[in-house]
């Protein structure tokens, strides 16, 4: 039982990831993209609340738990939609349940497509919802171009850290009604301001998946997103089912 115990390594928290993964397509996604700049890029994707978020954290006297409440049947949950640009988070609408083709589409054209100027290169992931002939047209359409991730790979799309401010709002606000949650939705813009510290990785994430580095050290005009808001554009119907449509205003 000789030798020396650090040699072994600390105990660390796996990182695991999908066996699906294909080292080579990611290699080649990002030698795809090396010589594109990052301020076309636009990266989209969802992410889903409830009417149980709670905060994670909480003070409680030493040696004590922090006990919290929240409703384990929370109904259906709320999907949010938005794109990750050079201007900040945009083009976001909300959605009950899941992104199903149709109501990806509708986000195509009546909200993600309306605020993309031509020369965009839209990223999005190979979820089914996003994959229709008919999505790409639209985009096409707008004379921008479509990126697929690599598959299995959400760790390509820095959207998630970019709305991790949005969530942590979400929480706070603790929302158990559906008007109360899309109110939360609608004012985590105006009243919970995004750390630097949380959307520089985020944009410089998408720098070095593309593989340039010189963007790694100008990422300032990336963070507009401070001080954004969003306010409701209109309503549009899909499938029968009422979706919001969020304008965002200075």
């Amino acid at each position: 039982m000789g030798g020396d115990p650090s040699a072994a390594g600390d105990p660390q928290k796996r990182t695991v990831a999908a066996t699906e993964q294909d080292p080579d397509a990611r290699t080649a996604w990002r030698a795809a993209h090396t010589a594109d700049p990052v301020a076309p890029f636009v990266c989209v994707d969802e992410t889903h609340t409830t009417r149980a978020m709670t905060r994670r954290y909480a003070r409680a006297p030493r040696r004590e738990r922090a006990v919290g409440r929240a409703p384990r049947n929370h109904g259906r949950p709320t999907t949010l939609l938005a794109a990750l640009t050079s201007r900040g988070l945009s083009a976001p609408m909300t959605l009950p349940g899941a992104v199903d083709p149709a109501a990806f589409t509708t986000d195509v054209r009546h909200v993600l497509g309306p605020d993309l100027p031509p020369g965009q290169i839209v990223v999005r992931d190979n979820l089914s919802a996003h994959t229709g002939a008919s999505i790409a047209d639209l985009i096409h359409a707008r004379g921008c171009r479509v990126v697929f991730l690599p598959a299995y790979s959400p760790a390509f799309n820095p959207i998630a850290l970019a709305c991790s401010p949005i969530k942590e709002a979400l929480r706070t606000a603790g929302a158990r009604t559906q008007e109360a949650l899309e109110e939360a939705i609608r004012a985590a813009r105006h009243h919970h301001r995004p750390r630097r510290g949380r959307l520089v990785p985020a944009l410089r994430l998408l720098a070095r998946l593309i593989g340039n580095a010189r963007t790694c050290s100008s990422t300032s005009f990336w963070c507009e997103i401070v001080g954004m808001r969003y306010d409701i554009l209109s309503t549009i119907n899909v499938g029968g089912a009422s979706c919001c449509a969020i304008a965002m205003i200075q």
